[in-house]
């Protein structure tokens, strides 16, 4: 049976990486090509997966957690088992939560049954040219991510001038020498495969537990939500938002809400693809754990 070629996108939250999931599903370098995608979304609504464009790509999801931590590793074997056996595609595409810290990704692919079924492509980081240099002072992930990567594009570079672009690259060199650098708007960049060798890998392992420094929280309701309280909360504890992300029903209309690093953004849900069919209102959200507590009491109240 020919192997199954696997990329991995990685990237810290809010960095692009559903973005550029969507342009590769779309891209004319995969046409023909029948894909499968496992998106791991680290809270528990899909977000994600609905977001993406349908097609007739097969996607699959595990909302447990970071998949390249020990606690979910049966659940990550029995979903690329599944894949392998039953959809039997010409490429997968793993999107990893953004918290992912992979070890690495390759000697995954050669344990248990995997190593008849796949065979490691290439490792694709997005960076987000805006918020990289500070999260790689105070966090561990997106260098971890770094590390690994065959390719990693500098993204959002609309929002941040020359001087900024080429101080990422700087960075990225000193992390990881062997990867090659592209810059992205909206992560608008040429898909290629890159086809690593099979060999390529150690034995390092998949990381021993999930973060802990971060806690989730679903806000999920049926009632119509006080757009200016919702703005409040979040306002207030922007400094803990690390990511959001979902649809929130409005007086007027439902929208669909981002936040990144304690930035909001909205629009209509009818400018997006996503559906969460079963909500009127629900949001991931991704924090800091100080005053955890008392932003999820202050949400709750909006229910």
């Amino acid at each position: 049976m020919q192997k199954i070629k696997t990329i991995l996108l990685c990237g810290f939250l809010g960095a692009g990486k559903t973005t550029l999931l969507s342009r590769m599903l779309k891209s004319e370098e995969l046409t023909g090509k029948k894909i499968a995608v496992l998106v791991n979304d680290f809270g528990a609504l899909p977000v994600d997966a609905e977001i993406l464009p349908e097609g007739e790509h097969f996607i699959a999801k595990i909302n447990r957690g970071n998949i390249f931590c020990v606690c979910v590793k049966a659940d990550l074997i029995k979903a690329l088992e599944n894949i392998a056996n039953t959809i039997k595609p010409d490429i997968l595409i793993i999107e990893s939560t953004g918290l992912a810290e992979p070890s690495d990704f390759s000697s995954l692919l050669v344990t248990d049954n995997l190593k008849e079924k796949y065979i490691r492509d290439s490792i694709y980081c997005v960076v987000d040219a805006l918020n990289f240099h500070k999260l790689a002072k105070i966090m561990t992930a997106p260098i971890a991510q770094v590390q690994l990567a065959d390719l990693v594009i500098i993204n959002k570079t609309d929002l941040v001038d020359e001087k900024k672009i080429s101080e990422t690259k700087e960075i990225i060199n000193k992390i990881n020498q062997n990867c090659e650098i592209l810059t992205a708007e909206y992560a608008k960049v040429k898909i290629k495969m890159i086809g690593n060798s099979e060999d390529q890998h150690s034995e390092s392992g998949l990381a021993p537990c999930a973060p802990e420094d971060y806690e989730r929280y679903e806000f999920v309701t049926a009632k119509i939500i006080n757009k200016i309280k919702l703005y409040t909360i979040l306002e207030e504890y922007r400094n803990i938002i690390l990511r959001a992300k979902g649809v929130i029903q409005f007086a007027e209309k439902r929208f669909f809400i981002e936040v990144v690093n304690g930035v909001v953004s909205s629009k209509p849900l009818s400018e997006t693809n996503l559906k969460l069919k079963g909500y009127s209102s629900a949001i991931s959200f991704i924090l800091r754990e100080n005053n955890f507590r008392a932003f999820s009491k202050k949400m709750d109240e909006l229910k």
